[in-house]
């Protein structure tokens, strides 16, 4: 969409070195250097191309007869809001690059047998550079998106590094011919990093993406606002400790124990550190004596497991507060830009947990032409983290600047059923393969944690009720709309039903007709949503 206003392209070259040192060390290297360039268009949303494409009336053409784009009319129906898309296109501008390298170093040595070291580590590192210019253009009459006033150019640049350094030892033993034992143990630390600067200028020569540079804009802006700025964000870090004991009896029974230890900055210190706990075993019911060799089951294992992860994937302050909020005030009569509150804390955060529970069953069978693997899950997500959850208005979330808290919000139950089948065989020289998967899903939200018991998301347009939730009982997500029944006739239904002027204007006939759910006489936002 937007053929060279919005495109992608990238180059990408790669490093591979594979070498044993001795006859116990082995080192391995792999290195990838990736450039990309991108320009894009606004795509979702309020004002996007799409919504203007979808809502601009197909009365109009695109062009006028001086060969101009055509101008949307700001009469009533249209809406302010609503450009000609053709128009947004060709006046949209910006540029990104980005450059990365990142790979790994892996060192192996076994100093006796059954016993191995690795040492791995693990880079990311780039940079990126991007410009938006915002140039003068009219889409007409009283259009919110019309900028007659002053041309700018927005450029930043920035810099973001990560690491993971891993050492682990694995130690093998088999006891009394039959016994199998595999001891894992090992750390990991993980660590981000990431640094920016912006700027804007401002009179933009000859209003020409080819002059759109900050170095070339040198007018002021109309009213007094901060015009550059960076962030040095607060390093992300995360070690772990992190065992495995495998056991199997004649490769027939099999266990697991893992435990793992995580800590996290991006928790305060009374709830960083979290352990998790997983077992696993199979049982390989093919190996049995008793199993018929003549059997056309050529391999049959069942297999069961039970354990839990964590999640900590949210903005690396949330716990903390500081002081990144706008703050404009009047003083001796001249306008001051200040410092507030930015995003609301919450120092109660905590790791979010998944336990899964998982039974299956895999087999082969006709000469192990047909492969069956049949799964039972249900993992149940606790402690949710959901960003920008709401909280009452007097705690400022809503000042400019800030915003609502992160919360551990609720509770989440998925479970379902797996089933895959893969058929192959061959006539004569041709061969061939089948497959066919299934899965079933129950989401249920079982817990949500906060006043007003469920939280919405999905609002398109201003003013526009959410049509999306996530409510106790309900799967995750689930839409929430007004019960329609039928369309107005005529005036006199439109008189006998319960005004509908609390949706935002008052019903006419031709009008979607909306139940009064709860019999009130009235159709209000909240009760008919319910």
């Amino acid at each position: 969409m937007g053929l060279e206003k919005s495109g992608f392209d990238r180059g990408t070259a790669r490093l591979f070195i594979g070498v044993d040192l001795s006859n116990k060390l082995n080192l391995k290297t792999n290195v990838i250097y990736t450039d990309f360039n991108r320009q894009g268009l606004n795509e979702n949303g309020l004002g996007s191309v799409l919504f203007n494409a979808l809502n601009t009336p197909s009365v109009f053409s695109p062009y006028d007869s001086n060969g101009n784009y055509t101008l949307v009319p700001d009469t009533p129906g249209y809406g302010n809001e609503v450009i000609n898309p053709l128009a947004q296109i060709n006046n949209t501008y910006n540029s990104y690059n980005q450059e990365r390298l990142n790979g790994t170093v892996s060192l192996e040595y076994k100093p006796f047998k059954d016993f191995k070291v690795t040492t791995r580590y693990g880079f990311n590192r780039g940079n990126s550079v991007g410009k938006s210019f915002s140039m003068l253009v009219n889409y007409g009459n009283g259009k919110v998106f019309n900028n007659v006033s002053q041309s700018t150019v927005s450029q930043n640049t920035e810099k973001f590094s990560s690491y993971t350094f891993d050492v682990f030892g694995e130690y093998q033993k088999t006891i009394a011919e039959n016994h199998n034992f595999k001891l894992f143990l090992g750390g990991t630390l993980h660590e981000e990093n990431g640094e920016g600067l912006f700027a804007t200028g401002f009179d933009v020569p000859y209003n020409s993406w080819e002059f759109a540079d900050i170095s070339l804009a040198n007018g002021l802006p109309l009213v007094p606002i901060k015009t550059n700025g960076s962030y040095k964000s607060t390093p992300y870090k995360r070690p772990s400790l992190f065992s495995t004991l495998d056991y199997d009896y004649k490769k027939r029974y099999l266990l697991s124990f893992i435990v793992r230890r995580d800590q996290s900055s991006r928790f305060g210190p009374e709830f960083s550190v979290a352990y998790f706990k997983s077992v696993l075993g199979g049982w390989i019911i093919s190996d049995e004596e008793f199993f018929n060799d003549n059997s056309k089951i050529n391999f049959l294992k069942l297999r069961a497991s039970y354990g839990t992860l964590g999640n900590d994937a949210i903005p690396g302050d949330a716990f903390r507060s500081f002081l990144t909020g706008e703050a404009e005030y009047v003083f001796n009569g001249n306008l001051n830009t200040g410092t507030a509150v930015g995003v609301l804390t919450n120092p109660s955060l905590k790791w979010e947990s998944d336990t899964k529970v998982d039974i299956g069953l895999d087999a082969k069978m006709f000469n192990n032409s047909l492969e069956i693997t049949a799964d039972y899950f249900n993992n149940t997500r606790k402690d949710l983290l959901i960003r920008a959850t709401p909280v009452s208005g007097t705690a400022g979330g809503s000042a400019p600047g800030s915003g609502n808290p992160t919360v551990n919000a609720g509770v989440v139950r998925n479970s379902g059923f797996e089933l895959a089948l893969n058929y192959k065989d061959n006539i004569k020289d041709f061969n061939y393969s089948l497959g066919f998967n299934i899965t079933t899903i129950n989401n249920k939200v079982l817990e949500v944690n906060n006043g007003s018991g469920f939280l919405e998301s999905g609002a398109f347009g201003i003013g526009q009720p959410s049509p999306t939730r996530m409510q106790e009982g309900q799967t995750i997500g689930a839409f929430f709309g007004y019960e329609t029944d039928g369309i107005f006739q005529n005036q006199a239904e439109v008189d006998a039903h319960p005004s509908q002027i609390a949706l935002g204007a008052a019903a006419q006939p031709g009008d979607i007709r909306y139940k009064d759910v709860n019999g009130d006489g009235v159709i209000n936002l909240m009760i008919e949503l319910l």
